[in-house]
């Protein structure tokens, strides 16, 4: 674990462990693992995420969680993590790959082009995610993204994607409230509140 970087802030953390995991993974042999998750929405929001763990794409897992453990790194009891104690790093491997419909994008640090679920494909996460159990983190998630990114987003790519994962009220929902903000010039306390409300309709209660 020598030489591993520091970092100040929850993006600057998912980023530096990243790139130190590419790394690894190409000097070890695997393929390039792709940042998903709750790790992605803390890259490109620089908010701390509920889990705080870094969620893993890679066809190598059984191979880089070996080439980990040699390192000091530790599988927790239910085999779902392998993390390091003494440098509270903790990676989860949702999946082997990706869907054929999900885009990635490079980012660089120190030198190492890192690979990470594309802006568009985390918004539909978390979308899908909140429309199957009502969390209001991940609708809050999805509209910080929606807001934050839409100079940048491929608005006609998650109209279709948005289609086919059958997540058109949740989408049109942020949407809608992006265009409230920006026309009301509401504060962020009323987008909150609108946030609040809509998870409250969505629940039931």
């Amino acid at each position: 674990m020598s030489g591993f970087p520091s970092y100040d802030h929850p993006s600057d953390r998912q980023l530096a462990v990243l790139s130190w995991l590419t790394k690894l993974s190409r000097d070890s042999g695997c393929a390039d693992p792709v940042l998903v998750g709750c790790g992605a929405v803390e890259l490109y929001t620089n908010a701390s995420s509920s889990t705080g763990d870094h969620d893993i794409v890679t066809p190598d897992k059984e191979k880089l969680t070996h080439v980990l453990l040699d390192l000091g790194f530790q599988r927790s009891s239910n085999q779902r993590f392998v993390y390091h104690p003494g440098h509270s790093i903790l990676f989860e491997f949702p999946a082997t790959k990706l869907y054929s419909y999900v885009r990635t994008i490079k980012i660089e640090h120190d030198g190492i082009d890192c690979t990470v679920m594309s802006p568009e494909d985390v918004i539909l996460d978390r979308l899908e995610s909140f429309e199957a159990s009502g969390g209001g983190t991940d609708l809050v998630y999805a509209y910080i993204l929606f807001k934050s990114f839409w100079d940048y987003l491929d608005y006609e790519r998650l109209r279709t994607c948005v289609k086919r994962r059958d997540i058109r009220e949740s989408f049109r929902f942020i949407r809608s409230l992006r265009e409230d903000a920006e026309k009301m010039h509401l504060s962020i306390m009323d987008q909150s509140a609108e946030l609040s409300e809509e998870c409250r309709r969505r629940r039931g209660a």
